[in-house]
């Protein structure tokens, strides 16, 4: 006989006999008619894993180093070429800036922030007849990911020129800035020394995935941006003047390029071009989340009262929740 049917007794009283039913998802569950009273076991299920951290930011760019001035160690301003020059004088071109949170040239990039925390993991309960019941804890969340690092800056600008005896300026050979020191950054040109002068170009700044370019020796061509985002150099100069500001980086982990040397003018040597600047580095992944505790063991509600005919609603918690009602013939 199905569990729920009524029979008639030797007295002719009417007894719903026993029954159970189990719940290992979400449903309804209808108390069968003449049922009053009910036992409801369960449990949640296991908790979930917390989730992961995000990566940490990137590392920004470096600024190029600006390029040689002629006469003095003269240090270029940011933005402007002629801040720090005295009559007579000539200032390398400013090195571009990268995106480092300073705008500055010639600037270590800044280091990227720490990503964030992930969140923790739930906890799946399960619940029915107005009670509930927990699930295993949720694991912890993953730790973010650590910032990338800066980009790091040239070594030195370009070399200086100096004055040349017997006219305005005498000096010696220039050199750029070294740029293998720099990862992805260009090496500025030296100066022209021989036949006629000129100052030297700067050195491209590195992309985010290619390097800068490097200027070609002897020259007072610039090197090239490298893609993407990075700055180009500055272009040398064969005429009297100040040297050539460098491009900007784009992109945040992109570098600025190095400036173009400066020359006084016929007669005179010429200032080296600055090297370009390194790139930012990528940020670390985030950490992954711990993963949730296991299902508790199940507990048991003796004696709940129900209405026979009248349905009530059932949820299970995912990952292993089960509920389970009994009851006896009544």
């Amino acid at each position: 006989m199905p569990a729920g049917t009524p029979k008639i007794t030797m007295f002719g009283a009417a007894i719903t006999p026993g029954g159970s039913q189990t719940f290992n998802a979400s449903g309804t569950w209808t108390a069968p008619p003449g049922i009053s009273k009910v036992n409801i076991t369960g449990n949640g299920g296991a908790g979930n894993p917390g989730n992961p951290g995000s990566p940490g930011n990137c590392g920004r760019g470096a600024g190029g180093a600006p390029g040689g001035p002629l006469c003095r160690q003269i240090w270029c301003a940011p933005n402007s070429n002629y801040t720090y020059c005295f009559p007579n004088y000539r200032c390398g071109g400013c090195g571009g800036t990268g995106l480092g949170g300073t705008p500055a040239a010639w600037t270590k990039g800044a280091n990227g922030n720490t990503g964030a925390s992930g969140n923790a993991g739930t906890s799946p309960t399960s619940s029915g007849l107005g009670y509930n019941f927990a699930g295993g804890a949720g694991g912890n969340a993953g730790t973010g990911g650590t910032g990338g690092t800066g980009g790091n800056t040239p070594t030195f600008r370009g070399g200086t020129g100096t004055f040349k005896s017997g006219g305005p300026c005498s000096g010696s050979r220039s050199v750029g800035g070294p740029g293998p020191a720099v990862p992805g950054g260009g090496n500025g040109s030296s100066a022209g020394t021989t036949g006629p002068v000129y100052s030297g170009g700067g050195g491209g700044g590195a992309g985010e995935t290619n390097c800068g370019g490097n200027a070609p020796n002897l020259s007072t061509t610039a090197g090239a941006a490298g893609n993407p985002g990075g700055g180009a150099g500055g272009a040398g100069r064969n005429t009297a003047g100040a040297g050539t500001a460098a491009g900007n980086a784009t992109t945040p982990r992109a570098a600025g390029g190095g400036g173009g040397g400066a020359i006084c003018g016929v007669g005179s040597q010429g200032g080296g071009g600055g090297a370009g600047g390194g790139r930012g580095n990528a940020g670390n992944a985030g950490n992954p989340g711990n993963p949730g505790s296991a299902a508790p063991p199940a507990t048991t509600q003796n004696c709940v009262s129900v209405t026979g005919g009248s349905s009530y609603p059932i949820t299970v918690g995912a990952g292993g929740g089960q509920v389970n009602i009994t009851w006896n013939p009544q």
